[in-house]
């Protein structure tokens, strides 16, 4: 059985005796589900993080750390990157750029791991 969510299993028995009322009993079984629990962070990084000067590159730097117990599978991260912005280039891991938006497709973060995507 593939267990997706929260579930309470219920089994019973009833049977009737030879004298005297009909017996039953039953006993559930409870199961929680862990899900991954998935965060992103970001950061610029290059000789002023805060303030750039025209011309300067920029790098930019996307963490996703899954600190749930199991692995998040199949992780989606897009970037819309705003204007100001041009000539987007080392984008890593795969990521691909379309019009302004960076998606990358992550098969797998493992549980309590990260991933670092970064673009200049």
């Amino acid at each position: 059985m593939v267990v997706t969510a929260d579930l309470a299993n219920v089994a019973t028995v009833s049977g009737t005796p030879p004298v005297g009322p009909d017996v039953t009993d039953s006993d559930p079984s409870d199961v929680d589900v862990n899900f991954p629990a998935i965060d992103i962070s970001k950061n610029a990084e290059g000789p002023d993080s805060q303030q750039a000067i025209s011309g300067d590159t920029v790098t930019f730097t996307i963490v996703v750390d899954n600190d749930g117990p199991d692995d998040a599978p199949n992780v989606t991260v897009e970037d819309q990157v705003p204007g100001g912005f041009s000539g987007i280039t080392n984008i890593s891991d795969g990521g691909v750029l379309v019009g302004s938006t960076i998606t990358w497709s992550i098969p797998s973060v493992a549980a309590s791991g990260s991933i670092s995507l970064t673009f200049d």
